[in-house]
């Protein structure tokens, strides 16, 4: 499992970021030349409990 401290998930209804839930697998994927962080199952808003990407956002 990849470290994730420094990703989060944004929704993609509300816009509210959260922290990627520690049950989910995650990954390192090389996607032109940028990584990015893949999560193995598309998890849900804590917030509106939409089901978003499995694509997780760095934190700058």
């Amino acid at each position: 499992m990849a470290d994730t401290s420094n990703w989060v998930i944004q929704c993609d209804n509300c816009g509210k970021e959260y922290d990627i839930p520690k049950d989910i697998p995650t990954k390192i994927e090389d996607m032109e030349g940028t990584e990015q962080l893949v999560l193995k199952v598309s998890p849900k808003c804590p917030y509106c409990y939409t089901i978003n990407s499995r694509l997780a956002k760095h934190m700058s």
